[in-house]
């Protein structure tokens, strides 16, 4: 944020992704690599995490998905291009919810490379 966000903590949650977690949160396909120097890749754990306690807990059935991959070896902002299985799952997910079809009727799914 460019300052400690010990320092102004009202603009640090406005912010943060997590503070906007709620029913009405359209498909996310979350990717994030786990030697990211920049942003701690458990922050996408937790946003990932935030979105499905949402869907857990609330009374609409027709939230999500929130997908979340994990780049093993991947750092911040690189291109993701050789990794085959996030390609196969970008495609999918884009064909799957943002092409015509029901985009909110399906329940949350997790892909995951690596350990939750």
């Amino acid at each position: 944020m460019g300052f400690p966000i010990q320092e102004r903590p009202s603009l640090v949650q406005q912010a943060n992704p997590v503070a906007y977690a709620s029913l009405d949160v359209p498909p996310v396909l979350i990717v994030h690599g786990n030697e990211d120097a920049l942003v701690p890749h458990h922050q996408s754990r937790l946003l990932h995490a935030a979105l499905t306690q949402q869907r857990q807990s609330g009374q609409k059935l027709e939230t999500g998905p929130w997908l979340l991959h994990i780049v093993e070896g991947g750092g911040h902002g690189e291109r993701f291009d050789e990794d085959h299985q996030l390609i196969d799952l970008t495609f999918d997910f884009l064909e799957k919810y943002l092409k015509g079809c029901d985009k909110r009727s399906q329940p949350p799914e997790q892909m995951n490379q690596g350990s939750l």
